[in-house]
Order: C-alpha cells, then structure tokens, then sequence
C-alpha cells in the first residue's frame, strides 16, 4: 500500500534510520527526546502528561470540561488489536491480489 510506505518513509526520516533494524533501535531514544522537547518547549499549563488508566478526571479538567458519566474508553486491548491487525492485513492481501491481476 502506498500509503504505508509513506509512513515508513517518514519514520524512517524522523528517526535517521536506514534499515527496519536501526529503526527500532533508534526508537525509545527517539521516544524519549520528543518527550523531552515538549517539556522544553511548551508552557507547563499547557500540557497534560496523561495514562488512560487516570481516568476522565484529569482529562476533563485540564479541557475545562465537566466528566461524563460513562466509563473512560478502553482502547488498544488485544482482541480490539488482533481484530484491527486482520483488517489491515486483508486489505493489504486484497491490494496486492488486485495489483497482480488476480481475482480474490
């Protein structure tokens, strides 16, 4: 998929790498920096360091926003991510068939 190789393109810009390997490598060092520029660079008040396990709480207070009254979304458990890796990859299987000039 194009735009795959887009986003690998720009990861691997972003972190000076010029293989896969040197791209994990290079990762929580990178990581870590951004992180840093942030705290650097933008005023405190301006800022939430934020765990998804804090809650609405501190999220709806830094927004200045009353907390609903449902639960805090719970993303990126395993199930919900094996379900949106199989997607992926039978989009990329179905782009690659057509491609070749195949019929799936």
């Amino acid at each position: 998929l194009p735009e795959l190789c887009i986003l690998r393109d720009i990861i691997m810009g972003w972190l000076g790498a010029e293989t896969g390997r040197e791209a994990w490598a290079k990762m929580d060092a990178a990581h870590a920096e951004y992180y840093a520029m942030v705290r650097r660079e933008v005023p405190r008040e301006r800022v939430l360091e934020f765990k998804h396990e804090d809650g609405w709480g501190p999220l709806c207070e830094f927004l200045g926003v009353p907390v609903p009254d449902g639960p805090f979304p719970r993303t990126n458990d395993r199930a919900e991510m094996l379900g949106l890796l199989d997607q992926v990859s039978r989009k990329v299987v179905v782009t690659a068939a057509a491609r070749l000039g195949r019929a799936v």
